[in-house]
């Protein structure tokens, strides 16, 4: 008995030192952060600093860490980061020591990052005339008003698509009110600054913010990438497909408006989005935007074509709108003599702004392990090269119990 004691005692003098022991401070599991006007969040980072060494802060999309945004050693905290992304974000620490062997890890965390909160206005013109303005077109906003601050109870609630709300009376007293803006199922409701109103008989007090317009040098345009010509084709299998449109920086600026064949409505915090499209032949120029709402000078205008491509790869399974209640999900598709290699990609957005899963590989198939239920679209390319000369058709994919 005194034999097998010492023996389960060597075993467990054997095994790794726990990997998970740094502690994380800030910021709390799950928590929401909003951009500013400017579109950019400042995020404050802090652990407990308890052995010397290397501390690396890493940053992804994904919590496996398969898509890391930043890898960034650490000498010194708090740590602030500045991004222009929105969206679900995971981050953790490491510790290595001088001949970079991992020492110590710590548990995984995820955050938010919500669009800038709408900015809101008040005027009066025969009666209140409630108005607010968001630099990304959310799926809603909601507008509250009461006469208290924590807004409970609220007097008015309501879920809006338009900018504006007016009341033709209101009765004399303070009271409060606030908009939110609703973006997508990862992002929660972004309310903005609350606004106080005082109504009195004839007189009506308003709480406003003055922002200084700044005036903006020309937009440089550049042409959408690959392939590089003045007149760009796209070739695609489907009526629509995702387009890349770059542009360069402007100083100061918040936010640019782009101008797109007949669309005037496409808003973007960076110098590019991503925007589907349908068939045709396209014209489009962009402009800068200020913090306080102010235009720059249109850029010159450039041009592209999107047609049907004749070539594609055939893909078997799953098939189209599939409901899948296994969360390993298996694809295959048809062999193409062209392709050295192929790449699976998988999104949450139809455009494929965003993927949750990418991989490439030689043969015609992959699995894929899937987190969390909902509602997918993927497609595959043909890669030579590391080249996408074709693809295949957007398939779409449910995951539920």
């Amino acid at each position: 008995m005194m034999f097998l004691s010492r023996i389960i005692i060597l075993c467990f003098a054997l095994l790794p030192t726990a990997t998970y022991s740094l502690t994380l401070k800030n910021p709390k599991s799950r928590g929401l952060f909003s951009q500013k006007e400017g579109g950019e969040a400042r995020i404050k980072f802090n652990w407990k600093m308890k052995s010397k060494g290397d501390y690396f802060l890493e940053f992804s999309l994904d919590d496996k860490f398969q898509r890391v945004l930043v890898s960034k050693k650490i000498a010194s905290l708090p740590y602030i980061w500045k991004t222009d992304i929105t969206g679900h974000v995971w981050w953790r620490v490491s510790l290595f020591d001088k001949n970079k062997k991992l020492l110590e890890r710590s548990k995984i965390r995820r955050f938010t990052i919500a669009p800038p909160a709408p900015s809101v206005d008040l005027s009066e013109i025969g009666g209140y005339f409630f108005e607010w303005d968001t630099i990304q077109k959310p799926e809603y906003f909601r507008f509250k008003v009461s006469k208290k601050r924590n807004f409970e109870p609220s007097l008015i609630k309501k879920d809006l698509k338009k900018k504006s709300y007016s009341l033709s009376k209101l009765e004399p007293g303070t009271y409060y009110w606030k908009v939110a803006a609703k973006y997508n199922r990862q992002i929660p409701l972004v309310y903005s600054k609350v606004r106080t109103l005082v109504v009195k008989k004839g007189i009506t007090e308003k709480v406003l913010s003055v922002v200084e317009r700044p005036k903006f040098k020309k937009v440089n345009l550049s042409t959408p990438k690959s392939p590089k010509s003045s007149r760009p084709i796209y070739k695609t299998l489907n009526e629509t497909t995702s387009v890349k449109l770059s542009w360069g920086a402007v100083a100061k600026s918040s936010s640019y408006q782009l101008e797109v064949g007949e669309r005037t409505d496409v808003i973007s915090l960076k110098n590019y989005t991503f925007l589907k499209l349908g068939l045709g032949k396209y014209s489009w120029r962009v402009r800068a935007v200020s913090p306080g709402g102010g235009f720059g000078p249109w850029s010159e205008r450039s041009n592209f074509e999107i047609k049907i491509s004749k070539e594609k790869i055939d893909l078997e399974s799953p098939k189209n709108k599939e409901i899948n209640k296994d969360f390993e999900v298996d694809f295959e598709w048809k062999k193409n003599s062209q392709c050295s290699k192929y790449e699976l990609i998988v999104s949450e957005f139809d455009d494929f702004s965003e993927s949750v899963f990418s991989k490439k590989t030689e043969e015609n198939s992959l699995s894929w392990d899937v987190e969390d239920e909902g509602q997918y679209f993927w497609y595959v390319k043909c890669l030579v090269n590391n080249k996408n000369i074709l693809g295949s058709e957007v398939r779409e994919l449910n995951v539920y119990e």
